[in-house]
């Protein structure tokens, strides 16, 4: 049986943006999402590529130092064998570096909180293609 879909998302979403380098980042990208995702941010259809763009600026951007923490998920299986369902969630990705438009020479830190809604769809046993819309 597969690990629960809340377990599941735990660990590979912190595994790609606590990624200490980019080499790792985007084995946890491949791991992590589908070639047939259906991502969209801010109301805007992105490709995997996009994404995986989207990531590693944010990643490399904070030096590999971003943490993230989960507040809560919601999840439906579709049966008790954890192969497909959905589920919704909210985390904070810590430590994303923005830089500055007054000046300043140090660049700020901030949380990013992120609104999930994921359809996971069990394709192998070893990997699940979902839906993410940010």
């Amino acid at each position: 049986m597969l690990p629960t879909l809340y377990d599941w998302s735990v660990e590979h979403i912190k595994n790609v943006f606590e990624a200490k380098s980019e080499d790792e980042c985007l084995r946890a990208i491949h791991a992590t999402f589908s070639q047939n995702i259906d991502f969209s941010t801010n109301g805007k259809q992105l490709c995997q590529l996009d994404l995986q763009r989207f990531i590693l600026s944010m990643v490399s951007g904070s030096g590999f130092r971003l943490k993230v923490q989960w507040q809560n998920a919601l999840e439906v299986p579709r049966d008790d064998t954890n192969r497909d369902g959905v589920l919704g969630g909210y985390y904070i990705i810590n430590n994303v570096r923005k830089t500055s438009t007054t000046g300043a020479p140090t660049p700020g830190r901030f949380a990013r909180h992120k609104f999930v809604n994921v359809v996971y769809v069990d394709t192998q046993v070893s990997q699940r293609d979902f839906k993410l819309m940010c």
